[in-house]
């Protein structure tokens, strides 16, 4: 009987390991692993069990594609990755988070500015301050500078358009691909 590709990556997996020692590392029976690595097509919890005691990466035992170990698989991806490919990956994260920054800036700006008020307590008297001086009313500020209509800070200024990030990734990944190889010596 021949065996098909996902049996030998299996049998790969397992090297000369018996079929009582793959059977408790995997929680199967001893007849059902032979019965597996002899060509019968094994259970996904087999296959779940293999991949996690023997760090075994399930796209690899599934496909044949990609590194081996689940360890491998990321310096696997970098090795095969397109720098090109590489560079819009990393501009487009970081411009994901600047967006999350601007928007926690701003945030953070709205609490601050609402912590910062004071009016009168329940009472009508004005709350006194931690030193016992009566604290005057603050205007809400933002940088320095009072808060435009409506009382919410705006967020700060991009200093290049959307996507901007992006171009200048894409120029430099062009570049890099262009550029002809160097010599090691």
């Amino acid at each position: 009987m021949e065996l098909s590709p996902l049996h030998e990556r299996i049998l790969a997996v397992i090297g000369d390991r018996t079929y009582r020692s793959i059977g408790q590392v995997t929680e199967h029976n001893a007849e059902t692993v032979r019965r597996y690595l002899q060509g019968q097509a094994p259970s996904v919890e087999f296959l779940v069990a293999l991949c996690t005691r023997f760090d075994v990466n399930a796209h690899w035992l599934i496909t044949g594609h990609g590194a081996m170990k689940y360890s491998e698989t990321m310096a696997e991806a970098l090795r095969s990755a397109n720098p090109a490919e590489l560079l819009s990956a990393v501009a487009d994260a970081l411009e994901r988070l600047t967006d999350r920054v601007d928007r926690l800036e701003v945030f953070v700006q709205t609490l601050d500015v609402r912590v910062r008020r004071v009016g009168p307590g329940s009472d009508g008297t004005t709350p006194k301050a931690p030193n016992g001086d009566q604290q005057a009313r603050q205007e809400p500020t933002c940088r320095g500078g009072l808060l435009p209509e409506g009382g919410h800070p705006r967020p700060p200024a991009r200093t290049s358009a959307p996507g901007g990030a992006h171009q200048r990734a894409r120029r430099i990944a062009d570049a890099v691909t262009e550029r002809p190889p160097q010599d090691a010596s």
